[in-house]
């Protein structure tokens, strides 16, 4: 009798192991695709198009205010950025450098890093130099607010902060 080979078998169960990957990699990519990535409020093209009138508009914007977020930091474990944690608000302070106008226009956009099932425009106001986003109703886990703060059209900038709602599941 003669023994068979089991290479062939080997060989066609890695073909089709790797053509299962390849699905499920485009499955997953269609889930969140890098083009619609919201940073900016605007297609991925226009922010490539634009991108040295917004980092002029950002450093314009500098020169006037400075933002700080005074809700305790940590450095999460997913990817080693900087994530504020918040119990009912987070509270973030914009420090008036230069002028006096306070006609900040604020475009707010609440949402999760892994899904965009729960987004939500936000309205929120400059009031006493500080903006407060109230969490109490937020899910726990980690969230991230996308702001534009306008002073006029050559000076603004763009805000992505990451924060968790009580403590992140990468943090404990």
């Amino acid at each position: 009798m003669k023994k068979k080979s089991s290479w062939p078998y080997i060989i066609i169960g890695a073909i089709i192991l790797n053509i299962i990957a390849a699905i499920y990699t485009v499955y997953l990519s269609l889930d969140y695709p890098a083009d619609n990535d919201e940073s900016f409020f605007m297609p991925y093209q226009d922010v490539e198009r634009n991108y040295e009138e917004l980092k002029q508009k950002a450093a314009n914007f500098d020169k006037y205010y400075n933002l700080q977020i005074t809700n305790p930091s940590t450095k999460l474990k997913v990817n080693y950025k900087k994530a504020y944690i918040v119990d009912d608000s987070l509270n973030i302070t914009l420090q008036n450098l230069k002028t006096s106008n306070d006609d900040i226009k604020i475009k707010a956009k609440l949402t999760r890093p892994h899904t965009k099932k729960e987004d939500a425009n936000l309205n929120l106001e400059l009031k006493n130099n500080s903006i407060i986003l109230n969490t109490k109703e937020l899910a726990e886990g980690r969230w991230n607010l996308l702001l534009q703060l306008s002073l006029n059209d050559d000076t603004s900038k763009f805000y992505k902060i990451e924060f968790c709602k009580k403590q992140c599941s990468s943090n404990k």
